[in-house]
């Protein structure tokens, strides 16, 4: 069974992509994914695969119901949000978008690990 919803994948990438204050070329590039893919989501003339989705979600720091508009929460109840472990090892360039979302340098990674894990 669908859920119907009134918000378009097309319309949550539209909001969050001017939050972050960029360019669609410049959400593509950090994505992975042509300018005409990207374009094609936001006019919501493509669907992305699932792997597509979760990847969008990570980089904006989401949920992917939110992303698809099956939410308005943008986190998880338990608040959850994506972390290093959640991205594909195969696109290590994820791990670098997500430590520079949440302004984490490459070299105080390690520091943040230790932290959490003590």
């Amino acid at each position: 069974m669908r859920i119907m919803n009134s918000v378009t994948l097309g319309q949550r990438l539209r909001l969050l992509i001017k939050e972050k204050e960029m360019k669609q070329k410049e959400i593509g590039e950090a994505l992975g994914v042509k300018l005409s893919t990207l374009s094609g989501y936001i006019n919501d003339k493509r669907e992305p695969t699932l792997a597509s989705l979760k990847e969008m979600a990570g980089y904006f720091n989401v949920t992917v119901d939110f992303l698809i508009g099956y939410s308005e929460e943008r986190v998880y109840n338990h608040g959850h949000v994506p972390e290093e472990a959640d991205m594909p090892a195969e696109k290590p360039e994820n791990v670098r978008h997500l430590r520079k979302a949440r302004g984490v340098k490459a070299g105080a990674a390690a520091k943040e690990e230790a932290e959490c894990a003590g």
